[in-house]
This record gives C-alpha cells, sequence and structure tokens, in this order.
C-alpha cells in the first residue's frame, strides 16, 4: 500500500510540474488551441470530401467514419497526454540514452519502467481530449445510436485493448534504442498510426487485415469505435484480448533484456 501511494504521489508531482511549465507561458495556450482547431479542420475536412463524391465506403457512413476520426484524436491525444512525451525522454534525439542521464534514472528508488513511462506531461493535451469526445458525442448524435449497456461494456474493453496494445508497441519500440542509437522509431510509429484515421474495414482484405492483427491499428482504434455504434463483434474483443496480453508480455520481456544490455555513460 505504501508503495502504491509512493507511485501516486510521484504522478500528481510530474503532472503538476508539468502544468506549471506550461502555463508559465501564456501565449503557448493561445497556440495549443489554434494548432488543436487545425488538426480537427484537418482531419474532419479529409472525410467531408472523401463523403462530398460517394454516401458509403464498404458499408461506412459520414457520421460513422466521423466517430472512428473523433476516436483516432482520443487514442492520439491519450499518447500525447503522458505516454508519447515519458518514452520520448527516454529514446529521442535528446533523450536519457543519448545524454547519459538514464544513469540517474536507474539509480531512483522506484520502478523503471513506471518512472520512463510517466516522467513527462503535456497537459494542456486535456484541450485536445475533451475535442475529441466532443466530436464522437457529436457523431454519434448524428446518426442516432442508442448506447447501451454492451456497447458501454465493449467500448471500455475496447479502449483497455488499444491502450495497452498502444503502450506495448511505445515500449517495444524505446526498448530497441538500447540495441541502436540511430533514427527513433517512435516517429516511425507516428507516422503509421495515421492509417486509423479511417476504419480499417474499408481497406482490402489484405491490408486489413495487417491493420488489424500485424500492425494492431484496427484494435487501438477502429474496433472501439465500432464499438460505439454497435459494429463490433464478440470473436474481436476477445481476439483484442488475447493479442494485448501477448503483446505487453513480450514488450515487457524485451525491454527488461534491454535494460540488461545498457552501459552505463560512466562506464
Amino acid at each position: 500500500m505504501n508503495q502504491f501511494k509512493l507511485l501516486k504521489r510521484l504522478v500528481v508531482i510530474y503532472f503538476k510540474k508539468a502544468l506549471q511549465q506550461e502555463i508559465a507561458f501564456r501565449f503557448d495556450f493561445f497556440v495549443k488551441i489554434l494548432f488543436t482547431l487545425l488538426e480537427l479542420a484537418g482531419s474532419v475536412g479529409g472525410i467531408l470530401i472523401i463523403f462530398s463524391k460517394v454516401e458509403t465506403i464498404n458499408g461506412w457512413h459520414f457520421h460513422e467514419t466521423l466517430v472512428v476520426t473523433g476516436m483516432f484524436l482520443l487514442i492520439q491525444n491519450l499518447k500525447n497526454l503522458f505516454i508519447g512525451p515519458s518514452l520520448n525522454g527516454i529514446s529521442g534525439l535528446d533523450g536519457e540514452l543519448w545524454t547519459g542521464r538514464f544513469d540517474f534514472t536507474l539509480l531512483k528508488p522506484v520502478p523503471t519502467q513506471f518512472y520512463i513511462s510517466i516522467q513527462k506531461w503535456s497537459p494542456l493535451v486535456i484541450i485536445d481530449l475533451v475535442i475529441s469526445m466532443a466530436v464522437i458525442a457529436y457523431a454519434l448524435i448524428q446518426i442516432s445510436t442508442t448506447v447501451t449497456i454492451i456497447n458501454i461494456v465493449a467500448f471500455i474493453i475496447s479502449i483497455f485493448i488499444s491502450l495497452t496494445l498502444l503502450y506495448s508497441i511505445m515500449l517495444a519500440l524505446t526498448s530497441a534504442a538500447f540495441w541502436y542509437l540511430g533514427t527513433p522509431l517512435l516517429w516511425i510509429f507516428d507516422s503509421v498510426i495515421q492509417m486509423g484515421r479511417y476504419p480499417v474495414k474499408i481497406y482490402p482484405t489484405t491490408f486489413k487485415f495487417i491493420l488489424t492483427w500485424v500492425i494492431p491499428v484496427g484494435f487501438m482504434i477502429t474496433i472501439p469505435a465500432e464499438s460505439l455504434i454497435g459494429k463490433v463483434n464478440l470473436f474481436e474483443i476477445s481476439g483484442g484480448i488475447l493479442l494485448a496480453v501477448f503483446c505487453y508480455l513480450i514488450s515487457l520481456m524485451f525491454f527488461r533484456r534491454s535494460i540488461q544490455k545498457y552501459s552505463s555513460a560512466s562506464s
């Protein structure tokens, strides 16, 4: 219990520290709002252009696709809230592995994996989270979807799967930096996940399989959206749970093995 309280307090401390740093520059707040609106306009504008020419794409209507776009923004913003900044703080170009500061991280009296996952926050991303949830809510209202208890339970499970897969992949890519201090692989992943802006079900069969089971963008974005509009099935949920557990265990083992490979900057 004392260990849990310590870890919880650590999260609060780092969040407050990041918030103080961000609100110290008021102009950044307005720039952040502008950037958020431009990103939203780009995301929604893309599907508006597509659906101005067609009514459906492989059975997906405009507002159903808008739910997926909103879910993409939601997952991206959850990543940008702390997982992305924290892990980039390890493997980025100015990360701890490049500068040698990882020595001090290993000396801290907290679990290393936990610490590197919560050390940096971007509190203003909360604004983006609210906007992305508003997009999802608007789209659901427009398609007159009745959100049932089953939908809510499926959505909660799907979000758990999504975040577990997202974290597992990012942890594995961060761990790879212990072996290769070249191009930060998290940057490449940021590009790949962009394909989740649209439902993976609209892609050709082979590509859809890859984006669901190999690079699980579908499980991270499309399936949580489908759970809200009642399109998801039990097989996908069950498969997603197994895939998430498998990916997390593999990434955890790879991270621990990578830590053993690390050579101190002072050695």
